[in-house]
């Protein structure tokens, strides 16, 4: 394998970040029960989505603010990602509950194509949503 290639491994330490970490650690502050919900899209084709956003204390929405080129998922993936958050279960002191809907779950799972906050070379993306109310 070339240096060229070793830039393109990804790894664990790719993929966490402080930011997220401290996002996840708010979830858990806000919620009792320590159950993480989580959605998996069930629509396909162009979705706007909301972004939800603290600065200095005040929260804003920015209606539609990513658009998204969605799929759906197939029965395998979808048993694959619930087969993910079992072993998680397992493995730490938390639960994980699935929704219906992305109104109101914590971890919100899309299957897409390309998506307006993509840069160049992106695999995949974790965005935040922040209310004052909680993470």
């Amino acid at each position: 394998m070339s240096s060229k290639d070793n830039n393109l491994l990804l790894t664990f330490e790719n993929i966490k970040g402080l930011d997220l970490i401290e996002h996840t650690q708010k979830i858990l502050n806000h919620n009792s029960s320590e159950t993480i919900s989580f959605y998996i899209d069930k629509e396909i084709g162009f979705q706007n989505l909301d972004r939800y956003y603290i600065n200095s204390g005040i929260a804003y929405n920015d209606s539609k603010s990513i658009t998204i080129d969605s799929r759906v998922h197939s029965t395998e993936q979808k048993n694959f990602i619930r087969s993910i958050f079992n072993k998680l279960d397992d493995e730490i002191d938390l639960d994980f509950k699935e929704m219906d809907t992305n109104n109101g779950s914590e971890i919100d799972i899309y299957l897409i194509n390309p998506s307006s906050t993509f840069e160049s070379n992106t695999v995949g993306q974790a965005i935040k949503q922040e209310q004052l109310n909680g993470a």
